[in-house]
């Protein structure tokens, strides 16, 4: 049945239009100055005509951490802030690391997801025979904390990475990586113990720490040639760190993303909001959200994606130890 989107306003040839939107067997075939007769006809006088959005970074909380989110309340969500399709992260209980896990997770959120939806496996170091065996069954990513962050172990062994790279460039997936270095985390965690001030967490997850992370991935993708995407970039450093790699030999298979938190907030927000702004990689100061904004304005960043990363208000309101990171 033919549907069209009358009287709104479309984003055409670089400028908002006044247009009409035609959709038949769910695909656009006509777009017109003009008001298109259908069979079904919704006045969109006074609005914007926009294609659905897609989110490559969410966490659901499914399986295991239902009381945090289930994907009913999650692609919900989604939906009412024009998101209509999102790819969920892998750390849930159990974590999405072999064929079954993968297959399950499926069967699973069809039942529930009111958007399109795919998902990511983890990579545990020793899990490559699955995730093999997955990229017969439509996988697209997998999911690499190279430094640990909430629920999440980090694989920074850069020898078992290497295989990985491998097989992705053999497949063709991408690797998404969360990009933080541990060792240059625990140095800062020591050096600030039994500090309290409010930014306590930017200077613990510092932009050396993002930086030394993304050096060492870039310079073994660099060998490889593998597809590589760094999730949430939130600092200058690591921001240079990227366009640089892009003009290289490799580059066009180097991509990154970055967050809204990380867009519209900076350091000065921990005073105010406390452990509801804690995330990883952190907030940082407001020169790091400038160079963001010139980054993305200049088309150095590629995407912008939530890591939508719900906790309860209750975990959140725990001493700054043991509140766990992520923002919604």
């Amino acid at each position: 049945m033919g549907l069209a989107l009358n009287n709104g306003m479309a984003f055409t040839e670089g400028t908002l239009q006044s247009k009409s939107v035609l959709i038949e067997g769910g695909k656009i075939t006509r777009i017109s100055p003009q008001k298109i007769p259908a069979e079904k006809e919704i006045d969109c006088t006074g609005k914007i005509i926009l294609p659905g959005g897609i989110d490559v970074h969410v966490h659901f909380r499914c399986p295991g951490f239902e009381y945090k989110e289930d994907w009913v309340s999650g692609s919900l969500a989604a939906l009412h802030g024009g998101v209509t399709t999102v790819m969920d992260m892998p750390n849930t209980r159990p974590p999405t690391l072999t064929l079954r896990d993968f297959e399950e997770k499926k069967e699973m959120v069809r039942k529930t997801a009111a958007v399109n939806f795919d998902f990511y496996m983890g990579y545990n170091g020793a899990n490559l025979p699955e995730i093999e065996a997955a990229c017969g069954k439509g996988l697209r990513a997998v999911k690499v904390y190279f430094g640990s962050s909430t629920e999440s172990a980090g694989q920074d062994n850069l020898e078992n990475l290497a295989k990985l790279f491998e097989l992705a460039k053999q497949k063709g997936f991408v690797v998404a990586v969360h990009a933080e270095d541990d060792n240059e985390i625990r140095k800062n965690t020591e050096k600030l113990e039994g500090s309290k001030v409010p930014d306590l967490h930017a200077k613990i997850h510092n932009d050396t720490a993002e930086a030394k992370a993304i050096a060492k991935l870039l310079e073994l993708q660099e060998k490889i040639g593998n597809k590589l995407h760094i999730c949430h970039l939130s600092s200058k450093k690591g921001l240079e760190l990227v366009k640089k790699a892009k003009k290289g030999g490799f580059g066009r298979s180097v991509t990154c993303e970055i967050t809204p938190h990380h867009l519209f907030l900076d350091s000065a927000a921990y005073k105010k909001l406390g452990n509801l702004v804690k995330c990883n990689p952190s907030i940082k100061p407001r020169k790091d959200r400038e160079a963001l904004w010139k980054g993305l304005v200049a088309g150095d960043i590629d995407i912008i994606a939530t890591d939508h990363a719900p906790h309860t208000l209750e975990e959140k309101k725990k001493p700054y130890k043991d509140a766990p990171s992520g923002v919604p």
